[in-house]
């Protein structure tokens, strides 16, 4: 939107305010945002030409704007998500999905997926901040001899990698992880203790933004353990974008990261199993050389077709051609 805006378009941003009282996982969430969609029906608008809904919990708004506005409404879907919680078996969902003027995914397998709702579905990915993310800027950060893997945890599937990394640590008996994020931080740290690893594994608390490019480079493959179930196919989390364009090799098991290792041969394939994953681990460790020419791959496949300018031409144009056949 930023690199639309420097193109000359109008855009206008919308914050959902609801996030501001609550979090989706909260029960209070679903008043403060029909409040905040009560609230944005009765504003007063300037002449739009469509309606841009980012995230599918969006997309309500999105359509009720569209009708008072006269304008269609496009959808931008990151992840397998419903539009509430409230919405059990997704039927609201599929309507919005088919209603909109087109729908915009981020992973393919999304793309895969809602295909069978319609099939004018446009996979339109993620990429990230190739300048800021540029290794070529951070020569001089130090390095551990030992072999470091980079894990990010979240506050929803943490169990699948804790179990998967650590598991493979103390059978490998060497090899350490650098571990950031939303997962417990105290319960990794007693665990790795408890499993006599705790040499192997650094848990490391809020990292500033402009630390993390040179935490990346003190690391040697990345991780994106995730369990394999529908939501998590879906998945095209931000960190595998960063990890290419920090020409960092990743270990993964499903979702976009395993899409783009098959696409580029820049990452390596696990089953989210423990022996799997362990043999990955394994290999990775006596393979760094390899990975990280494989990894260089990631960022050109970046810098030439998946970077800020080349997805905005691509939106530009679908967005321009919608408003052309209204």
């Amino acid at each position: 939107m930023q690199e639309l805006l420097n193109k000359g378009h109008n855009v206008t941003f919308q914050e959902n305010l609801a996030m501001r009282y609550a979090t989706p996982r909260q029960q209070k969430y679903l008043f403060a945002r029909a409040n905040y969609i009560t609230q944005s029906l009765i504003r007063q608008y300037e002449n739009f030409d469509l309606i841009f809904g980012s995230k599918v919990e969006n997309a309500p708004l999105a359509y009720m704007l569209s009708k008072k506005l006269k304008v269609p409404f496009i959808l931008d879907l990151d992840d397998l998500e419903k539009i509430s919680a409230a919405d059990i078996h997704g039927y609201g969902t599929s309507f919005l999905i088919q209603r909109a003027k087109k729908v915009f995914v981020a992973s393919n397998e999304l793309c895969k997926l809602y295909k069978k709702i319609r099939s004018d579905v446009i996979y339109l990915p993620n990429t990230t901040n190739l300048e800021y993310f540029n290794p070529e800027k951070y020569p001089d950060v130090e390095r551990s001899t030992e072999p470091t893997f980079f894990w990010v945890s979240d506050s929803l599937d943490w169990f699948t990698g804790c179990k998967l990394i650590f598991t493979s640590l103390k059978k490998l008996k060497r090899g350490r992880v650098i571990i950031i994020g939303g997962g417990p931080k105290t319960y990794f740290k007693e665990l790795s203790k408890k499993l006599g690893i705790e040499r192997q594994v650094i848990v490391k608390d809020w990292i500033p933004d402009n630390e993390l490019p040179k935490l990346y480079m003190s690391c040697d493959i990345g991780l994106l353990p995730f369990s394999d179930n529908l939501w998590t196919r879906c998945k095209c989390p931000s960190r595998l974008f960063e990890f290419m364009a920090m020409e960092l090799p990743y270990l993964c098991t499903v979702g976009e990261p395993a899409y783009m290792a098959r696409k580029l041969n820049c990452g390596l394939i696990a089953k989210p199993e423990i022996d799997d994953f362990t043999e990955k681990m394994r290999y990775a460790i006596n393979n760094l050389d390899e990975l990280k020419n494989g990894a260089k791959r990631g960022r050109k496949y970046l810098i030439e077709k998946q970077n800020f300018n080349t997805i905005s031409e691509k939106l530009e144009k679908e967005l321009c051609n919608t408003v052309i056949h209204r």
